[in-house]
């Protein structure tokens, strides 16, 4: 399996990810990455077929990240 990347600025996607009044960030990026077109329909990143475990992962890992 390959690694996907997405070469969008992060800007075109922080506003989604960081609505706090309905959702975590985790929550956020949970929704983002299983299904992007569901969250902003018409963006360039791909559904991509991960495991529902990969997913709260890969959420929780990005979440715990700061932008230096």
């Amino acid at each position: 399996t390959g690694v996907q990347t997405c070469a969008l600025p992060i800007s075109s996607v922080a506003g989604i990810l960081n609505n706090t009044e309905e959702h975590t960030v985790e929550e956020n990026l949970k929704r983002w990455i299983a299904d992007p077109q569901e969250v902003k329909p018409g963006n360039m990143m791909p559904k991509v077929d991960l495991t529902q475990e990969q997913i709260d992962g890969l959420a929780k890992y990005l979440a715990e990240q700061t932008l230096d």
